[in-house]
């Protein structure tokens, strides 16, 4: 198989709002750290995937849809065949002009930006192919814990150190025939939310790959971000969250990085590249609970009774991609809750769950979380314009779609 890579900086070069912080006040305008998008093209005998990683939080939906007809008809790659994802970064802009204000506003000239650095990205990407071999490590690593706790009969964002993560650390090494590192994708579940400084970086995952692409210099370092939902860092005083400094940012990733290359050093796991690329793809449009009656917040109720009537219900999309009998990657326009990624991998323990893929839907709970509230499962809805709460028969239904996905050993889209 071969790949072809490349690294394009996408930092804003003006003030612009910065997403995820519903508190934040004012646009940006200084840098920490730049924001990359990098872009990966493989090609087998016959078929083509490109996969794109952004430190972005997002990517909105349309404007998936319409870049994905574009590559589709310039480079005349099957649109199933493209993923685009990001970290899920909090301290960068914002892609979709769906949501709440509060969750800041897309700008139209950054994204006219991020368009000419895919077309860029891509151009290079496909002109550097290289055949590749690959090679797979895991760990565990503690950063993430889960948030949601009950209290008093109420579910809140508090650390449950109890509460299930995944702890999982996946690396994945493609090297040249010349045994030249050529990418790295670290694959890890949980917010890059340790810091809420209104001040453009790529949070802890960005510092990760920094500090590794110093010791592999030739190569570009990626992170594929889980289905963190429920899992965020693990900044604890007393009983309740803390938000970092951009210290404690940089602290984090290096003190990651160093736990990930002390794994690189030790032997890999090496994986077959399959002959072929295999992608299937399905969706659904997610159940609403017609009883339920929400209660906006005073200061998002006229905002959401906006958003909420013109609601335009977008299909929750399924993405799946087989590189390999030992590679499979399993992409979602949501975010999942960390569950979900556990129940994919009693499935297959070599899929990789990534969220924030192709587009967003909002936060997609269990049964379970539904039943019990909190802000996955009913707060974030005045933030996301959903009409109503999700119900609860959302989980099986997704769940039967994994599987259908993944069972299907014929591997054609559907």
């Amino acid at each position: 198989m071969q790949l072809g890579v490349s690294k394009i900086d996408i930092t804003p070069n003006t003030p612009i709002e910065l997403a995820g912080f519903a508190h934040r006040e004012g646009k940006a305008d200084s840098v920490a750290t730049r924001l990359w998008l990098k872009v990966f093209y493989f090609q087998a005998s016959s078929s083509q995937f490109v996969y794109m990683i952004a430190d972005l939080i997002w990517w909105d939906d349309q404007w998936v849809e319409a870049m994905k007809s574009e590559i589709e008809k310039k480079y005349q790659i099957d649109r199933k065949y493209i993923c685009l994802q990001g970290t899920h970064n909090h301290s960068g802009p914002q892609t979709s002009g769906k949501f709440s204000r509060a969750l800041g506003r897309s700008d139209a000239a950054y994204l006219a930006s991020i368009q000419a650095g895919v077309w860029a990205g891509l151009d290079i990407a496909m002109n550097n192919q290289e055949e590749v071999v690959l090679s797979k490590q895991t760990m565990n690593y503690h950063m993430g814990v889960n948030r949601r706790k009950i209290m008093e009969d109420d579910v809140v964002m508090a650390p449950n150190k109890e509460g299930s993560t995944d702890n999982l650390v996946t690396a994945l090494t493609f090297q040249t025939k010349q045994e030249e590192v050529k990418a790295i994708w670290i694959h890890y579940t949980c917010h890059p939310t340790i810091t809420d400084a209104n001040e453009i970086s790529s949070e802890f995952c960005g510092i990760l790959c920094e500090e590794i692409e110093k010791k592999r210099p030739k190569a570009i370092v990626a992170y594929l971000q889980g289905f963190c939902g429920d899992i965020r860092p693990n900044l604890v005083t007393g009983e309740s969250f803390t938000r970092g400094s951009l210290a404690d940012m940089y602290h984090l990733g290096i003190a990651f990085s160093k736990a990930v290359m002390d794994m690189l050093h030790k032997p890999p796991i090496v994986i077959n590249l399959d002959r072929e690329i295999k992608v299937k793809e399905t969706r659904l449009l997610l159940p609403f609970n017609q009883w339920a009656d929400p209660k906006p917040p005073a200061d998002l109720a006229d905002e959401w009774n906006r958003l909420s009537k013109n609601y335009a219900h977008p299909p929750f999309t399924l993405q799946y991609i087989q590189l390999s009998e030992e590679l499979k990657l399993f992409a979602c326009n949501g975010e999942l809750v960390h569950q979900y990624g556990l129940y994919l991998k009693t499935l297959d323990e070599n899929v990789l769950p990534l969220g924030y893929a192709n587009g967003m839907v909002g936060y997609v709970p269990t049964a379970n979380q539904m039943e019990e509230g909190g802000y996955e499962s009913y707060d974030s809805i005045f933030y996301f314009g959903l009409p109503l709460p999700y119900d609860p028969s959302l989980e099986t239904q997704i769940k039967s779609k994994m599987r259908t996905l993944m069972n299907d050993e014929r591997m054609n889209n559907i």
